[in-house]
């Protein structure tokens, strides 16, 4: 016969047991059956890199017993159970402090021993390089780099979220911001359309798709595909289509305040002179009172002008009494036919009424670069153009792969001085504006394992210190783009062909096809200033 007293401590014990095993709470202690000799150490300094695998052995005192005696199991944060290891072993994909519970299950007596832990997942991901690409079955692939250490990421969605496919046919990334975070969108065309992640965890937040009113793209845009979205930092954002169409959505909580505040519209934006076919949108990186956009239809620049509180706008571009363009090139009145606007880049004058507009054009084999001040006029709600500069490029054999770059940046290096990037093949050159004379900047054919494709994008870092270029087949390399380089270069001070510091870091493990490059900025404050921060 079993004593009365002892069967009732017993199942006092048992029910203590389940009782504590299930228990959650943010801070270490212990909820462990007492035995002799048998304990599990604290641990107030664990953490994990968010989308890498990491380990965490918990110290454990046997008390005669031994591994092979218990069943283990991790829980995280009470809910999802991540490993039933002694040794954990996880990726974890949210970034932030999570609390695990480690529980040892006796296998002969079926008591549970364990201990709480807090862990903080450090995200890898505020800063850095992201790379889009296409797999050999038309998936969408992201990888990242970050911007301190240069470690690379490749395939970084699909290392963290294996069964939620990222999408197909991709086309390009953005980036938004906020105050303390920012948001990635993945613009492609196939699977569920243009996504958009955390800028965290990557992990999915919302289609674009159902950004729309009611929930779907705008039928009257026939085979919708998306071929660019544009963030604002007060106003509107802004969805271009490869149809030409432009829709907008206006943030019903003002600057930096939220992500996802207002719907956008399911009517595109319809220019004033006819119907237009937008192929180009260039946002200055700060605030401003209007978006330039390009009008293919009639080779021209129209402005995109609303806020939260002044009705949508239409603005044309007039030039001022002293603007003078070169034959064909007035891109106020239209174009010539056979001229081509190939790269746009804007920037902040100073004011929110105020940008600058700094063209590349390609007029029947030449290339030509103009710079222009452009004011919103408050009396017409015109834009006027004044402050005209141009300057062709002559001697080089830029073609149709032939990518582009104007480094700007308030505040930077490049507040003053327009410099222009491009490259013909694997060369990359300058083009110094004020002199009208062009220098190389690097031969990335003579680089140890030297990519074999061509070059698809190149862009700058938040405070304009590095340059980033990549190659269609998986290359990546971020160079030095401090203003003294380039003036050394300039000088014949270093020879740009064997200088070894020009290239900071070469990334060449990019799976699939490079689509695009973009520099993820981490928060609103990092796109408007020349210092970027965490």
């Amino acid at each position: 016969m079993i004593d009365t007293m002892k069967l009732k401590y017993i199942i006092s014990l048992l029910a203590f047991t389940a009782a504590v095993s299930s228990c959650y709470k943010d801070d270490s202690r212990d909820f462990q059956i007492p035995l002799a000799g048998v304990s599990i150490a604290a641990d107030d300094a664990i953490s994990f890199s968010v989308g890498v695998e990491g380990t965490y052995e918990p110290v454990i005192e046997w008390g005669g017993t031994s591994e092979a005696d218990y069943n283990y199991k991790w829980t995280d944060n009470g809910r999802e159970v991540i490993s039933t290891e002694r040794v954990l072993k996880h990726l974890f994909t949210e970034a932030g402090d999570h609390y695990l519970t480690f529980q040892m299950t006796d296998k002969k007596t079926g008591l549970v021993y364990g201990r709480d832990f807090k862990m903080t997942a450090n995200s890898e991901f505020f800063l850095g390089w992201l790379v889009l690409s296409e797999g050999a079955d038309g998936s969408s692939k992201l990888s990242f780099v970050n911007l301190s250490t240069f470690k690379s990421y490749p395939d970084i969605y699909a290392t963290m979220f294996p069964g939620t496919p990222l999408g197909s046919s991709p086309v390009g990334i953005a980036c938004q911001g906020i105050r303390k975070t920012d948001q990635v969108t993945i613009i492609q065309n196939g699977g569920e359309g243009s996504v958009v992640l955390d800028g965290s965890s990557f992990k999915k937040v919302i289609n674009v798709a159902d950004e729309f009113i009611g929930g779907k793209f705008p039928a009257e845009d026939d085979g919708f595909k998306m071929k660019a979205i544009g963030y604002t930092h007060r106003g509107p954002d802004l969805v271009l289509t490869e149809n030409g169409n432009i829709y907008d959505r206006i943030s019903k909580t003002g600057y930096s305040a939220a992500f996802q505040s207002g719907m956008y519209s399911t009517e595109p934006y319809i220019s004033a002179g006819g119907p237009a076919k937008f192929t180009y949108m260039t946002f200055p990186g700060a605030n401003s009172y209007f978006t330039p956009l390009f009008d293919g239809a009639h080779n021209r620049w129209l402005a995109y002008y609303t806020t939260t509180t002044i009705p949508l706008q239409i603005p044309a571009f007039d030039k001022a009494a002293d603007v003078e363009f070169e034959e064909g090139l007035d891109f106020c009145a239209g174009m010539a036919a056979d001229v081509k606007m190939r790269y746009a880049q804007t920037y902040q004058e100073g004011v929110m009424r105020s940008l600058r507009l700094a063209n590349v054009l390609e007029k029947s084999g030449s290339f030509y670069v103009n710079t222009s001040k452009l004011d919103l006029n408050n009396a017409n709600s015109h834009i006027t153009v004044s402050d005209l500069q141009q300057k062709s490029i002559t001697g080089y054999a830029i073609d149709a792969d032939s990518q582009f770059c104007i480094p700007r940046g308030s505040g930077t290096d490049y507040n003053d001085e327009l410099y222009v990037f491009f490259n013909v093949g694997s060369r990359v050159y300058f083009y110094h504006f004020d002199t009208g004379t062009v220098y190389l900047y690097h031969d990335f054919s003579k680089d140890s394992n030297a990519p074999s494709g061509k070059i698809v994008s190149m862009i700058q870092n938040g405070n304009v210190s590095q340059l980033g270029v990549a190659f269609s087949d998986g290359h990546l390399f971020i160079c030095d783009l401090a203003k003294k380089t380039l003036t050394s270069i300039r000088q014949n001070n270093i020879d740009p062909e064997t200088y070894d510091k020009m290239v900071k870091a070469h990334i060449s493990d990019i799976p699939g096809t490079v689509v695009s490059l973009a520099f993820k900025y981490g928060k609103a404050d990092n796109y408007t200033g020349s210092k970027i921060s965490k």
